[in-house]
């Protein structure tokens, strides 16, 4: 409702604008949400600043990206990175509700394990990337996410013409090249052509259970493509194709 809207500008506010310490965690999300429920023509203003606004999800993935591929939850990190707090704010008999301790423990924590993540970045010599271009960058995600992008519909229909004709041209020299027509986009078929027809090496396995059929990955074809040109030519379908359908076409 409208309160619920005056309430997330406020936040927005709170955060961005003033000269405070701001702990949040997983920051991208959390101001995507407070944003999406934020009044209609609301927009991160153009003050808004980060220098002040402290994430440990980012810092910790800043340190070990792989740690946080899963997008741990903020007990699960700091397990992850052997975090102790040294606030116990309740004994174990309280009264007060479990997600009511939960949220109180959070609280005091958050600010800690940020300093904690932020003195390893300082350590590695990533503090600064962390703060000048990780951080920042948040804001133009979050409204990127929240209010989408400018399209040049012109400039891309442009772009998926070319790579229509690039798609036909390699369809052609591959047809040319073998005398018969080959689905490119079939592994299956590739696959054939490669070890049955050309009889090239057979460099790895799909290491699928149960599956004898031969990879025709993109390390694969590579080894291939001194052989032979026809690897080369899968590839540059491979790329093309993927662009068009996965980058051009959706935003059409």
């Amino acid at each position: 409702g409208k309160e619920t809207r005056k309430l997330c500008n406020r936040l927005l506010d709170l955060i961005l604008n003033h000269d405070m310490r701001v702990y949040v965690y997983d920051a991208k999300r959390t101001l995507k949400v407070i944003l999406d429920n934020a009044l209609s023509e609301s927009a991160l203003p153009s003050s808004s600043k980060t220098q002040n606004l402290h994430d440990p999800y980012v810092a910790g993935w800043l340190l070990d990206p792989d740690r946080c591929k899963s997008k741990p939850n903020f007990d699960v990190l700091m397990k992850v990175y052997k975090f102790s707090s040294t606030h116990l704010l309740v004994s174990r008999s309280s009264s007060i509700p479990l997600h009511i301790q939960k949220f109180l423990r959070h609280l005091y924590q958050l600010p800690e394990f940020s300093e904690f993540l932020e003195r390893k970045l300082r350590a590695e010599n990533q503090h600064h990337a962390y703060r000048f271009q990780e951080m920042p960058l948040i804001l133009s995600l979050v409204e990127m996410e929240s209010r989408g992008i400018a399209v040049n519909t012109d400039a891309f229909q442009e772009v998926k013409q070319d790579l229509i004709v690039r798609i036909r041209n390699i369809e052609y020299e591959s047809r040319k090249l073998l005398r018969k027509d080959v689905l490119l986009s079939s592994p299956d078929q590739v696959s054939k052509v490669l070890f049955d027809d050309l009889k090239l090496p057979r460099i790895q396995k799909t290491g699928r259970p149960n599956k004898t059929s031969v990879s025709t990955g993109e390390d694969v074809l590579l080894k291939l493509s001194v052989f032979h040109q026809f690897p080369k030519l899968v590839l540059e379908h491979r790329s093309h194709t993927k662009l068009l359908n996965t980058y051009i076409l959706p935003l059409i």
